[in-house]
């Protein structure tokens, strides 16, 4: 019975040393995801402090800003650094998602110079931290504000109230800070990618949070909290108790300099019982917390409980019985035995058996050798497995690099071509705009025009194959992103028909719109749309005849809660056998035709990448002679597959 005493402290320890593990497991991976949330958010918000800083720094910004301060700039002068500064700051705000709005301001007299938006969302107030930290030469940050004036919002439609944050950045010329450039940030686009460590957890909460309690970024229970806020959790739910109306337990031991680890259990904003780590989010007021309700993150401590105990009582009883009905000499080999099997079952193979044991000419002896001679299988069979997959792996890598290599190589070089080609054509264009204005380079002859006309038509046709590489190149990728409102489709094939009106004149094409359905609408990307669209379009005016040529559009709603839009034409029609290649990128169905008609051979290749992110199907149907009808299909509302 003696032997009992080892066996009950054995596993006392066993359940307590588990217990603990279990323990220090949850309080280090909470910690964990909460520094990974503060640390991404952190970088983040200091990569758009250097996007915005980088826009201050460039020489033009630097030499406008310098015109549009200083009192006696010519009123032409004033124009051309306006005018340079909108194609400046125009392509900055395409690039970049999160950015909204820009301005410049002039320290000296207090007033805005230049602004970059589709509204004014707010006038800059000049005594604000962030625009004074600027005026010191530094980069200003504002606190998370609710805007005073309607602005979009994260589904892109304008309302006042919605959360603004503003980066202020100085203009530095040679003698010191000619301006401020103020950028106003969506917030909506900040991500703390931290869902990859979530997953295992279905309670999961994590969220920003300001010096005030006040959220930042969304829940993950929406529909728990419609009845604490009136539109969205950003500046609008507060992390308050709702028993004791104070803010939360984790809240208030959080610190400014590490994380805080609350493992005993607290009550959230929701009132349910959940532990949390917060950590500080560096060169910020504000905090990542990650919460996870306790039962969830404390279940794999009560299965510990649930099957340790019970296995020590089952095994205390059969040490027990052991103990009452054999001796010590029949056990000792056994013991022997047993040792010999553990070793091998946490993986040591080397380990033999006593050879006292496989002389035994007993039922144990003969255990013991045909032990042995499976171990000594096992050992020689893992050998050779693991060469073979050290072989297979090295190969798997190497042929993993070179792919990796040649994808980058593809993608490095269709970026600088793209950017190399495209960079020179935007001061081309902005320049045959310039020359054409008699008040800068005088009235020019027809001879000078057409030439300034040639070269502008010219540069605008190699702008557009410069986008459709840039399409195509997101499309092989999955990387097209799209921007989801709500469109009335009428309204927007009425659009459509009077912006391409002008296209038809040259061969007197008749151009029709057959929308007849009235209060259609769909949720989806209006500019992607278009472009396809457009793509059908110059497709049909290529190939209608002139004089007579006919082109129809039309957009028709589905029973089943899709929307039909079609291009149909009476022109040339295409071969049947030739339909399927048509979505290929640069084919054409004829060497003669891309001659006569020209093209990239890239338009309906993106356009088949464009309704398909959309969620629809795209199709051809065409005979020779008598005509095509192009068509799509997309669900009326983002998310649905067609």
């Amino acid at each position: 019975m003696l032997s009992l005493i080892p066996a009950v402290i054995l596993g006392s320890y066993l359940y307590f040393d588990k217990i603990n593990i279990e323990t220090n497991n949850l309080n280090e991976r909470l910690t964990s995801i909460s520094k990974i949330g503060a640390d991404n958010v952190a970088s983040w918000i200091v990569e758009r402090k250097n996007n915005i800083q980088d826009i201050a720094k460039n020489q033009l910004v630097i030499v406008e800003t310098m015109k549009l301060a200083n009192s006696a700039t010519e009123s032409e002068q004033l124009f051309i650094a306006k005018y340079n500064l909108e194609k400046q700051f125009t392509a900055h705000l395409s690039k970049y998602d999160w950015l909204e709005e820009l301005w410049i301001t002039d320290p000296r007299a207090q007033e805005t110079v230049y602004h970059k938006s589709e509204i004014i969302s707010q006038e800059i107030n000049f005594n604000e931290i962030h625009f004074q930290d600027a005026l010191d030469g530094k980069i200003g940050i504002s606190d998370i504000h609710p805007s005073t004036k309607p602005i979009r919002n994260e589904y892109g439609i304008y309302e006042i109230g919605v959360p603004t944050l503003l980066i202020s950045v100085p203009v530095e010329g040679e003698a010191g800070i000619k301006g401020v450039l103020t950028a106003r940030i969506s917030i909506f686009e900040i991500e703390s990618g931290v869902e990859a460590h979530t997953d295992d957890f279905v309670s999961a909460d994590t969220y920003i949070v300001n010096s005030e309690g006040y959220l930042l970024s969304p829940s993950a229970f929406p529909q728990s909290i419609q009845h604490l806020i009136e539109k969205r959790s950003e500046l609008e739910l507060r992390i308050i108790e709702p028993d004791s109306k104070e803010l939360t337990n984790i809240f208030r031991q959080a610190n400014s300099d590490s994380s805080t680890i609350n493992s005993d259990g607290y009550s959230n904003y929701l009132g349910k019982l959940v532990v949390g780590s917060i950590t500080p989010i560096e060169g910020t007021n504000w905090h990542y917390v990650v919460e996870i309700l306790r039962n969830e993150a404390y279940q794999n401590i009560f299965l510990v409980q649930n099957v340790l105990i019970p296995s020590s009582v089952i095994t205390i009883t059969v040490i027990i019985l052991m103990t009452l009905l054999f001796s010590n000499n029949f056990l000792k080999p056994i013991k022997k035995l047993t040792w010999a099997i553990e070793n091998i079952r946490v993986s040591d193979l080397e380990a033999e058996i006593d050879p006292i044991l496989k002389k035994s000419k007993d039922e144990i002896g003969k255990l013991a050798n045909t032990f042995d001679e499976m171990r000594n299988n096992v050992l020689e069979t893992e050998k050779n497995l693991n060469k073979i997959v050290k072989e297979r792996t090295a190969e798997l890598e190497e042929a993993n690099i070179e792919l990796k290599t040649i994808d980058k190589q593809k993608e490095e070089f269709t970026s600088m071509i793209t950017h190399e080609l495209k960079t020179p054509l935007t001061p081309i264009i902005g320049w045959c705009q310039t020359l054409k204005k008699p008040k800068i380079m005088g009235e020019l002859t027809d001879k000078q025009t057409k030439a300034i006309n040639n070269i502008q038509e010219n540069a605008k046709r190699l702008q557009m194959l410069i986008t459709d590489l840039l399409d195509a190149q997101l499309v092989d990728l999955n990387q097209m992103q799209f921007y989801y409102t709500d469109i009335d489709v009428t309204e927007f094939m009425e659009f459509l028909c009077q912006n391409l009106q002008y296209a038809m004149e040259p061969k007197k094409i008749q151009f029709i719109n057959s929308t007849t359905e009235k209060n259609m609408h769909i949720k989806s990307d209006r500019n992607r749309l278009e472009q396809v669209l457009n793509n059908f379009v110059f497709n049909a005016i290529d190939f209608v005849p002139e004089g007579n040529g006919r082109i129809e559009i039309k957009a028709q709603e589905q029973e089943d809660e899709s929307v039909l839009f079609y291009v149909k034409d009476n022109g040339i029609g295409i071969p049947k056998e030739k339909i399927n290649n048509l979505f290929q990128k640069f084919y054409q169905v004829e060497s003669g035709l891309t001659r006569k008609h020209g093209g990239s051979g890239l338009g309906l290749a993106i356009s088949q990448g464009i309704v398909q992110g959309l969620g629809g199907k795209i199709g051809i149907k065409s005979d020779i002679g008598k005509g095509s009808f192009f068509y799509f299909i997309i669900p009326k509302q983002h998310g649905e597959k067609q």
